[in-house]
Parts: C-alpha cells; sequence; structure tokens
C-alpha cells in the first residue's frame, strides 16, 4: 500500500464543483428562497406558454442555503471517499485480479476496460478540440465521431491484448516445459484473394524475436495466428 495524493486531490476538486454547482442549480430554478435572511434579492421570473409553471431566480436566503449544502454534502463525500480509496490502494491492480477469476470476472473486464479507455478518451477529446481549432472550425457535434471511433479501437484493442494473456478464458491450462513453443511447417494463411505462406518456422523458448515487414505484409496476421486469434 502506497499513499499517492493525485486520486485524493482530484476527488475533492470534483467535490467542491459539485458542491457549488448544486447551490447554482438551486438558485437559478428558485429553490433558494425558503427562510430567512434574504442574502441576495433577485427578481422572480417565470417561463412562457406551457413552461409558466418553471419559476427562475429569486430572492436567496442563508437558511435555503444550509439547507442545499447538507444535502450535498453526503454525495461530496463519497466522491472525496473514493478519492481516498484510489491514494491508498492500486486500483488497477485489484481490477486486474478481479478480472482474472470469480464470479464476477465479466464485470472485472468491463471495469478494466472501461478504467484504461477513460484517460484515451479524454486524450481523443483535447486533440479533436485542437485540431478543430488549427482548422480554423468551431468544435462540434461532428467532432464526436474521431473521438468515439478512437474509443472504440482502443477499448477493442485491450480486450484484444486481454484475451491473448488469458483473461477471457473460463480455464487455464497448467505450463508444460516446451523447447520449442513455436513451431510452423508449410503454414498458408489466407483472407479472401491475400495469401501468406510460411513454409518453417521455429522458435525457441525464451527467446525475442523481431517480425518486420510492409503495411499488409502479413505481420499482424502471423501473431493472431500463433496466439489463436486467427
Amino acid at each position: 500500500m502506497r499513499w499517492r495524493p493525485g486520486p485524493v486531490l482530484v476527488a475533492l476538486a470534483t467535490a467542491a464543483v459539485f458542491v457549488v454547482a448544486r447551490v447554482c442549480y438551486a438558485a437559478v430554478f428558485g429553490g433558494l428562497s425558503a427562510g430567512e435572511p434574504v442574502l441576495l434579492d433577485l427578481p422572480r421570473l417565470r417561463g412562457a406558454g406551457v413552461f409558466a409553471h418553471v419559476a427562475f431566480l429569486g430572492p436567496v436566503t442563508g437558511s435555503a442555503i444550509v439547507r442545499t449544502l447538507l444535502g450535498a454534502l453526503p454525495f461530496a463525500a463519497v466522491i472525496v471517499g473514493c478519492g481516498l480509496l484510489a491514494s491508498l490502494l492500486d486500483v488497477r491492480r485489484g481490477l486486474a485480479r478481479l478480472a482474472g477469476h470469480g464470479p464476477v470476472r465479466n464485470l472485472g473486464r468491463a471495469l478494466v476496460v472501461a478504467w484504461d479507455t477513460v484517460p484515451s478518451l479524454v486524450g481523443a477529446v483535447r486533440d479533436s478540440a485542437l485540431a478543430a481549432r488549427l482548422l480554423g472550425r468551431r468544435p462540434g457535434p461532428r467532432a464526436l465521431v474521431p473521438v468515439l471511433e478512437h474509443a472504440i479501437e482502443h477499448a477493442v484493442a485491450l480486450g484484444a491484448s486481454m484475451e491473448v494473456r488469458g483473461l477471457g478464458a473460463r480455464s487455464r491450462s497448467e505450463a508444460v516445459a516446451c523447447e520449442r513453443p513455436v513451431v510452423a511447417h508449410g503454414v498458408v494463411l489466407s483472407r479472401g484473394d491475400w495469401a501468406m505462406r510460411v513454409p518453417e518456422l521455429s522458435l525457441p523458448a525464451g527467446s525475442l524475436v523481431l517480425v518486420t515487414g510492409g503495411t499488409g505484409s502479413g505481420k499482424s496476421t502471423l501473431l493472431n495466428a500463433m496466439s489463436g486469434l486467427f
């Protein structure tokens, strides 16, 4: 267990923003007008047409602010508590163990993918906004397409990586001593009209092998075949 201040600082900032947003929301929709003393005498506004029953603004009283703050504190405490837990515990390692085995392994795998995809999603939003500014455009709904595409590709790649490492298997085989973990003779891998031949391939245990080639030459196909995904 190692203390990391970053998560709890983020949680404190998030909790503070939540409390302020809750008070502002109540003030905008006339939820701070009950009680005394009146701190700010704002005009009461009414909606038009079908929204005539909706009231906006109105007087802001001290007792109403206190009640709103007390109502928001439990949610803020939960946010701070999650930040403290993340600062004390290695969440990633816990999720990895949860995803490895047990009755909730499927939920654990989904949480692992979500946990790792969120930072990638934030980065994609930032890159999309930067690209829009460089092109002289205003970021709009069209920017969601590359963002979601990037997030989906990242999640799929992470899921495939977990599958290769055995996190998707229902059972595990015992490790066996093997001098040649990869042996291929006269293998042909094909996709439609494209085909790749592997006349001879033998990789000794503990070796480091570099697969090189141009785009579309079959590097990923060969690796997928060796890992059982092809």
